[in-house]
This record gives C-alpha cells, sequence and structure tokens, in this order.
C-alpha cells in the first residue's frame, strides 16, 4: 500500500504498524466527509459512527489530522479519542427532561427582613478554608472523583474532559464552567443531531447555583449566606463584574426540595436562569475576559461538597 502522507503520523515502527492498517477506504471516508458543509464537531461523531468496522486508532488518527486543521473550537487528540470511544459504546440518548420550579416575583418584603441581617464579603472571607490560588487546584476540592467537567475559556470556546485532563492544565484564563458534571463528552438527540452542552448531558445536579446582580455586594453575600442556612454552600465567588455566585450542594437533596430552595432563592431576587442543568456559571478563580478582573474565591467549605 502506497504511503499517505496526508494522515500525518509520526515515524517510528509502532506508527509504520498503525499506517499499515490504514486503507484507502478509510482515508477517503474521512476527507470526503470533513469536506462537507456543518459542525464540525458533529461531523467528527457522524464519521465515527460510520467507521466502527476500521481500528480505533487509526480512525481516531485520521480525525484529529483534520481537528488539527479547524482554527475554532479546535478539538484535541483526547477529545477525539473520547468522542469515538462513546460512539463505539453506544452511548449519547436523550432523556425527558425534569419539571422545573414556578415563577416567584422578588418579594421586597423579604428582601428587607434578610438584607437587615447585615452580612458582608469580609465576614464570608473569614469563615472560608484556605483558597487555592489556581481553578485546577480548586476543582478538586468541590468534585469527587474523576467526572466529565465542561470548562470554557469563553461561552462559545469550550470543552468536555475528565477532572484528571483540567488539573493538569493552566485554568487562569478561563471564564466558565458547568457546575453540574456530564456523563459523557458528547450526546446523539432524538431528531439525530449531536449536542456537547445540554441538559441532557448532565449526569446530576451536582450545585445549584445562586447568582444575584441587582443589589450591592454585601447585599448579595447576606442573602447567600441566609440561604445557606437552608442549604450547604460550598463554595462562593465573586464574578468580576457586580455579581456573586454561591455554590449550593444539590446532590443530597429530592427533585421537589431543591424546587421550593430555588424558589425561595428568586423571591429573593435570584436569576431564575441558573436552574438550567447546563448553564455555564464563573470558573472559581478564572478571569473575567470583559472586566480583566480575577473571579475570587470568596468562601470555599469543601466538606460541604459531599
Amino acid at each position: 500500500m502506497p504511503y499517505l502522507p496526508e494522515i500525518g503520523l509520526l515515524q517510528g515502527r509502532e506508527n509504520t504498524m498503525l499506517m499499515a492498517r490504514l486503507a484507502h477506504p478509510l482515508v477517503k471516508a474521512v476527507r470526503k466527509a470533513m469536506s462537507t458543509p456543518g459542525e464540525f464537531h458533529s461531523k467528527v461523531m457522524l464519521v465515527a459512527s460510520h467507521l466502527k468496522d476500521y481500528p480505533e486508532d487509526a480512525v481516531i488518527e485520521c480525525l484529529h489530522h483534520h481537528a488539527k486543521r479547524v482554527t475554532r473550537r479546535r478539538m484535541s487528540r483526547t477529545e477525539v479519542a473520547n468522542l469515538v470511544t462513546w460512539v463505539r459504546q453506544g452511548k449519547g440518548h436523550s432523556r425527558r427532561e425534569e419539571k422545573g420550579p414556578k415563577e416567584c416575583p422578588v418579594s421586597p418584603s423579604l428582601q428587607a427582613e434578610v438584607d437587615s441581617i447585615g452580612w458582608s464579603i469580609d465576614k464570608m472571607r473569614e469563615r472560608s478554608e484556605p483558597v487555592p490560588g489556581d481553578p485546577s487546584a480548586i476543582l478538586p476540592l468541590i468534585y469527587k472523583g474523576d467526572p466529565w467537567l465542561c470548562v470554557g475559556r469563553l461561552c462559545h470556546d469550550f470543552a468536555v474532559r475528565r477532572l484528571s485532563e483540567w488539573r493538569q492544565m493552566d485554568l487562569t484564563r478561563h471564564e466558565r464552567l458547568c457546575p453540574n458534571p456530564f456523563n459523557a463528552p458528547f450526546l446523539t438527540k432524538q431528531d439525530g443531531s449531536t449536542s456537547f452542552k445540554c441538559n441532557e448531558l448532565v449526569s446530576h445536579r451536582k450545585f445549584i447555583v445562586i447568582e444575584f446582580d441587582e443589589a450591592e455586594l454585601d447585599q448579595q453575600a447576606t442573602r447567600i449566606g441566609w440561604l445557606a442556612k437552608r442549604f450547604p454552600l460550598c463554595l462562593c465567588l465573586f464574578s468580576g463584574s457586580k455579581s456573586l455566585h454561591g455554590y449550593f450542594r444539590a446532590d443530597h437533596a429530592t427533585l421537589p426540595r431543591l424546587r421550593l430552595f430555588f424558589e425561595l432563592a428568586m423571591k429573593l431576587g435570584a436569576d431564575k436562569m441558573m436552574w438550567t442543568k447546563s448553564q455555564f456559571s464563573r470558573l472559581p478563580g478564572g478571569l473575567n475576559h470583559k472586566t480583566g478582573k480575577q473571579q475570587e474565591v470568596l468562601f470555599i467549605h469543601a466538606d460541604n461538597a459531599g
């Protein structure tokens, strides 16, 4: 079989043996599929699903070769390998969405009652455990095991990797985190489309994030502290702009209790969009690219993470 330079394999005996397993139909199929219009990640999934009869390493090498040519949302070789593996295992099917909390208007009287407690971000700092300086060191404190986590430099520039992979990276200039772990790096929906970030990908609610952005920071700290008497507060961070984000443990409670807690938070003025399981929050210790400020962790209590 002639040498195929477009695959871009490294030299060496092992890769020479791998090259020997790469047949023209495989190279041709990948090249043709990648030249068609459409979202790159979806095409990778589609190609992987149609090439299950070829050696897995060969498919990964071909797909990664094309991934290196992408300038936006470039997939690493690990991401490509994870995706191919999950396709071959038949993972990623849609499931029904859960019932959300009812709409709750803000209660000025409750806000005034809670705000009168007069807590502050300084008091929050005083009660915190020591906070590591790098996000990659903070994440292992609030997540157990090696879950899939969705982390983004920006909202449109993100990836899903194992915690063990994120721990090896410098995340100080990343901005976003989906607080709830994923059960896979992608999902094939019932209509045949592929999603890399959606509610159905979330394995379970690890946290409920409460965000206030219509009050002074000390008022927000007071409201989060008041809510912490009802649900375990694991972490609270400053967004780098005008809001605090409180990470409350959620995997210890039933769905009805979670809904009641979130409805109470909405009466205090919490952002209702944070109920969405796959909603991005701020990455603890990361960077707010719009303001250039650090997303400082004001409070952390790792035991509350479970």
